[in-house]
């Protein structure tokens, strides 16, 4: 039991360690990526060389890759925030770059289409947009914040057909600028954004693979026992692992916080990742040392719980062959 938990205790320290260094690490969002091979599918270029090329052949060039981008990155958010307006719709982006008459096709769950357009610009942009709007009065229009608000303002009669999408198109423009610099910097290396999601619970991941296997291995160890014995055993196993677990959650995370700390105020910006790192092996290696101390009151605890003791243990461990004894014992008597 105690070789097998070790994955768990050193998941926790991968766990603050890869945290505290994808947080000081500036990351570029997925959407960046993902409006590049839509905009380019056929493309053999990945997005910051694509970058490089424009950058090249001067800032027209980059202006028109930024505005691109940003249209496209528009169209990929305001997906998912259409399908959470309309509940129970399912929207798609068109498949043709050139699309007449809208960019995104909802079906709600009346079987309705709704079509949409969207709209990023600032609000000189706006004009085109009212005129759109009235060409097309069936069609929605999610706009950035700037046409939204000149829209609402001069013709108030559109209101119905706008729809918020949350950011300034200035907003939007600086984001794709500052992750096409990251990406070119980085010579196009990125972390995806899944990553920095799960990161938090890796801890929590690796514990439920553990239980997991600790119940196929009693099950398969334990396989002459009855059933509620084996359940006593899965209990022992489970309540031991949960408390190593508890003990190595709070001091890794306890010393990846004070170590952040400390790194932040000595050496601001990068100090924060180190400092985080050396406080999660710091408090990782007082877990370790904390779990051998405690783990004989561990078991103790766990055995009381689970209703077992050390000579239950030995029996299960070994019934096929206590039982092949007695029942010897038991012929040789009879005979």
């Amino acid at each position: 039991m105690d070789k097998d938990h070790f994955a768990v205790e050193l998941a926790e320290v991968v766990d603050e360690s890869a945290d505290a260094l994808f947080d000081a690490i500036p990351n570029v969002p997925d959407e960046l990526s993902e409006a590049y091979e839509l905009l380019h599918p056929d493309s053999t270029l990945s997005v910051h060389e694509h970058f490089q090329d424009m950058v090249e052949r001067g800032d027209s060039s980059v202006t028109g890759v930024v505005s691109n981008l940003k249209g496209k990155i528009a169209e990929i958010k305001a997906e998912d925030l259409l399908e959470d307006r309309f509940s129970g719709s399912d929207f798609s982006l068109a498949e043709s770059l050139n699309q007449p008459g809208w960019d995104l096709r909802g079906i709600d769950s009346d079987g309705s289409e709704i079509l949409v357009q969207v709209k990023m610009g600032d609000a000189n942009y706006a004009y085109d947009v009212m005129e759109s709007m009235r060409d097309d009065p069936d069609t929605l229009f999610a706009v950035s914040q700037e046409i939204y608000q000149k829209v609402s303002e001069s013709s108030p009669e559109l209101s119905a057909q706008l729809i918020h999408l949350g950011e300034s198109n200035l907003q939007f423009t600086e984001e794709v600028e500052s992750g096409l610099e990251i990406l070119a910097s980085r010579g196009g290396f990125d972390v995806p954004d899944a990553i920095g999601e799960m990161l938090p619970h890796v801890g929590e991941i690796i514990l439920g693979i553990r239980l997991v296997m600790d119940i196929v291995s009693t099950e398969r160890d334990f396989k002459d026992v009855q059933l509620q014995d084996r359940s006593r055993v899965h209990g022992l196993k489970a309540l031991v692992l949960m408390s190593k677990f508890g003990v190595t959650t709070v001091l890794t995370t306890a010393g990846g916080a004070g170590g952040t700390a400390a790194g932040t105020a000595l050496f601001p910006g990068i100090g924060s990742a180190a400092g985080g790192i050396v406080g999660s092996l710091a408090g990782a290696g007082a877990a370790a040392f904390l779990n051998r101390r405690l783990q004989p009151r561990m078991m103790q605890v766990g055995m009381a719980l689970a209703r077992v003791d050390e000579d239950d243990m030995f029996y299960f461990r070994n019934k096929r062959v206590i039982d092949g004894i007695g029942e010897s014992l038991a012929a040789t008597k009879a005979a």
